[in-house]
């Protein structure tokens, strides 16, 4: 139910803030559910098991069907441990790559226009003195919102070199305008304009510098002009300055976050795993007399292979599979991405601790087999 919830619950929520709460409440729902989901499956599994091999397989895997049956908890605690550990990982992963996102539209957006366009903001109007301190290669345009709408005021030059009308009885779409207007402005804002004399002073505290031929404007030396002629807190950057600079930091704390969460959750399946070792070497203790019957110890690697390799590789399976899951609601919108580590770590490091304890659990069981001896009743 809670898995249905992250997954479905947030397509239907009204509110962002609703979606993300549906979201985080259904994830850690689903991951606080899942060790008893687990551990009937881990209990129907060991009883199929133990039914099946009894047509086609040998004494080891009908022994760790029954092991498996009688103590699902241990099963479920080692595949839990995996699930879980994959999941959360993913789930940091795309809360990551969702936060990052604007920064990476910021980073394209500057690499595409560069220092042609420098946004003005002044808590006052930006005064004349700014506007005719411009170099000659540079187009102003003061900005005002009214309606829904953008206001463009500039000289019919200035309008004209960003492809607006000098007079406009109808909004102007920025798509329809100089491409940089649609990065500065927003693809689906409309724009009407307004034609002044170059003696006219600006009426908003918010403007447009571009450069008439996409050429690059001297960004430090308009700064300066602007902090001779504005009001003190003028902000003067091109387009993604602001989300880059600040970008840059959460994405070097995520990506240790990221970090030492894998480090944590890993150290936490091998300290699972570990602990179902340790209740396999005591079943493989009781298990000691199949050497006499069966005359071998290799029957103590299938034992291994049933009870600690084969639940390792799926619970490798079912993390990638709650991590897709999961990954659903967060990917739809575009702002955050799957990434194939959480996929490719899960799958190799559940692979490879279940190699490490097949070989030694088996190992060590069939070493505890030959030292024993039977006793008197």
């Amino acid at each position: 139910m809670f898995l249905l919830t992250a997954s479905y619950g947030p397509g239907l929520a009204p509110s962002p803030t609703l979606r993300v709460l549906l979201q985080a409440v259904g994830a850690l729902g689903g991951f606080a559910t899942l060790p008893a989901l687990i551990a009937a499956a881990c209990r129907t599994a060991g009883s199929a098991l133990a039914e099946q091999t009894r047509r086609w397989a040998g004494s080891s895997a009908l022994i760790s069907g029954r092991w498996m049956a009688a103590s699902a908890a241990t099963t479920s605690r080692l595949v839990c441990s995996v699930v879980i550990a994959i999941g959360i990982t993913g789930q940091a992963q795309l809360w990551v790559s969702r936060m990052v996102e604007p920064v990476r539209q910021a980073t394209a957006v500057h690499h595409i226009v560069g220092d042609s366009v420098v946004r003005v903001t002044s808590p006052k109007h930006i005064t004349r003195e700014f506007a005719e301190s411009l170099p000659g290669q540079a187009v102003f345009l003061s900005l005002t919102e009214s309606k829904g709408t953008i206001r463009a005021t500039g000289t019919c030059t200035d309008l004209k070199a960003v492809e607006l009308p000098c007079r406009s009885t109808t909004a102007t779409p920025a798509a329809e305008a100089d491409g940089r207007l649609r990065y500065a402005l927003g693809s689906g804002t409309d724009i009407t304009t307004i034609a002044t004399t170059p003696m006219s002073a600006p009426a908003s505290g918010a403007a447009l510098v571009l450069s008439r031929h996409h050429t690059v404007l001297d960004v430090s030396e308009i700064k300066r002009r602007a902090n001779r002629t504005l009001a003190p807190g003028t902000d003067v950057s091109t387009l993604g300055t602001d989300w880059i600079s600040g970008g840059m930091v959460l994405k070097d704390q995520s990506g240790w976050l990221l970090y030492f969460g894998l480090l944590g959750t890993s150290v936490l399946a091998v300290g699972f795993a570990l602990n179902t070792q340790a209740a396999f070497l005591r079943q493989g203790r009781a298990a000691a007399p199949l050497t006499v019957l069966s005359g071998r110890r290799t029957v103590f690697f299938g034992l291994s292979g049933w009870s600690l390799f084969a639940p390792m590789l799926s619970a490798g399976a079912i993390g990638v599979l709650v991590y897709s899951w999961l990954a659903g609601p967060l990917t739809a919108d575009g702002y955050a991405s799957l990434s194939s580590t959480p996929v490719l770590a899960g799958l190799g490091v559940s692979a490879t601790l279940g190699l490490v304890l097949w070989g030694f659990g088996g190992a060590s069981a069939a070493r505890s087999a030959s030292r024993w001896r039977p006793n008197d009743d």
